[in-house]
Protein backbone atom coordinates (compact mmCIF):
# COMPACT_ATOMS: atom_id res chain seq x y z
CA UNK A 1 0.00 0.00 0.00
CA UNK A 2 1.17 3.44 -0.73
CA UNK A 3 0.58 6.28 1.64
CA UNK A 4 -0.94 9.43 0.23
CA UNK A 5 1.60 11.98 -0.88
CA UNK A 6 1.24 15.28 0.97
CA UNK A 7 0.47 18.34 -1.11
CA UNK A 8 3.45 20.16 -2.48
CA UNK A 9 3.86 23.30 -0.32
CA UNK A 10 4.94 25.20 -3.41
CA UNK A 11 1.53 24.73 -4.97
CA UNK A 12 -0.88 27.61 -4.91
CA UNK A 13 -3.20 27.38 -1.94
CA UNK A 14 -6.57 25.89 -2.64
CA UNK A 15 -9.48 28.25 -2.53
CA UNK A 16 -11.64 27.87 0.51
CA UNK A 17 -15.37 27.59 0.03
CA UNK A 18 -17.05 30.92 -0.47
CA UNK A 19 -18.42 32.41 2.72
CA UNK A 20 -21.16 34.98 2.67
CA UNK A 21 -19.89 38.51 3.08
CA UNK A 22 -20.79 40.32 6.27
CA UNK A 23 -23.45 42.88 5.60
CA UNK A 24 -23.28 46.44 6.86
CA UNK A 25 -20.08 46.08 8.86
CA UNK A 26 -19.13 49.50 10.17
CA UNK A 27 -15.59 50.72 9.63
CA UNK A 28 -13.11 50.64 12.51
CA UNK A 29 -13.16 54.39 12.89
CA UNK A 30 -15.83 57.01 12.47
CA UNK A 31 -15.10 59.38 9.57
CA UNK A 32 -12.96 62.30 10.79
CA UNK A 33 -15.61 64.92 9.95
CA UNK A 34 -18.21 63.15 12.09
CA UNK A 35 -15.73 62.62 14.91
CA UNK A 36 -14.91 66.32 14.96
CA UNK A 37 -18.57 67.27 14.94
CA UNK A 38 -19.35 64.89 17.82
CA UNK A 39 -16.43 66.19 19.87
CA UNK A 40 -17.44 69.79 19.16
CA UNK A 41 -20.98 69.00 20.32
CA UNK A 42 -19.70 67.33 23.48
CA UNK A 43 -17.57 70.36 24.35
CA UNK A 44 -20.39 72.75 23.44
CA UNK A 45 -22.79 70.80 25.71
CA UNK A 46 -20.69 71.69 28.74
CA UNK A 47 -20.85 75.40 27.88
CA UNK A 48 -24.49 75.48 26.80
CA UNK A 49 -25.73 73.37 29.73
CA UNK A 50 -23.58 74.17 32.77
CA UNK A 51 -23.58 71.67 35.60
CA UNK A 52 -24.54 68.03 35.72
CA UNK A 53 -26.70 68.09 32.56
CA UNK A 54 -23.80 69.35 30.47
CA UNK A 55 -21.52 66.73 32.03
CA UNK A 56 -24.00 63.94 31.22
CA UNK A 57 -24.43 65.16 27.65
CA UNK A 58 -20.65 65.39 27.27
CA UNK A 59 -20.13 61.83 28.53
CA UNK A 60 -22.95 60.42 26.41
CA UNK A 61 -21.76 62.04 23.19
CA UNK A 62 -18.11 61.14 23.80
CA UNK A 63 -19.00 57.53 24.63
CA UNK A 64 -21.09 57.27 21.48
CA UNK A 65 -18.29 58.84 19.43
CA UNK A 66 -15.75 56.38 20.79
CA UNK A 67 -17.71 53.14 20.61
CA UNK A 68 -21.49 53.40 20.55
CA UNK A 69 -21.84 54.58 16.96
CA UNK A 70 -20.90 51.06 15.84
CA UNK A 71 -23.94 49.65 17.62
CA UNK A 72 -26.45 52.47 17.37
CA UNK A 73 -27.02 53.02 13.68
CA UNK A 74 -30.16 55.02 14.41
CA UNK A 75 -30.04 58.75 14.50
CA UNK A 76 -30.89 59.36 18.17
CA UNK A 77 -27.44 60.58 19.21
CA UNK A 78 -26.95 62.25 15.83
CA UNK A 79 -30.12 64.27 16.52
CA UNK A 80 -28.79 65.06 19.99
CA UNK A 81 -25.57 66.36 18.44
CA UNK A 82 -27.54 68.60 16.09
CA UNK A 83 -29.72 69.88 18.96
CA UNK A 84 -26.72 70.60 21.19
CA UNK A 85 -24.87 72.45 18.44
CA UNK A 86 -28.00 74.54 17.75
CA UNK A 87 -28.28 75.58 21.41
CA UNK A 88 -26.75 78.99 22.13
CA UNK A 89 -24.29 79.37 24.97
CA UNK A 90 -25.85 81.47 27.76
CA UNK A 91 -24.34 84.87 28.42
CA UNK A 92 -22.09 85.03 31.47
CA UNK A 93 -24.06 86.21 34.47
CA UNK A 94 -27.48 85.41 32.95
CA UNK A 95 -29.78 83.01 34.75
CA UNK A 96 -30.65 79.75 33.02
CA UNK A 97 -34.35 79.14 32.46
Amino acid sequence: MTSPVPDDPREAPRESPQRPALVDVPPERMPPQERGRARAAATHARRAFPGVIGDVLYQEIMSWEEFGWRLDRSSTVRRLIEAVLATPVPEPGSKAA
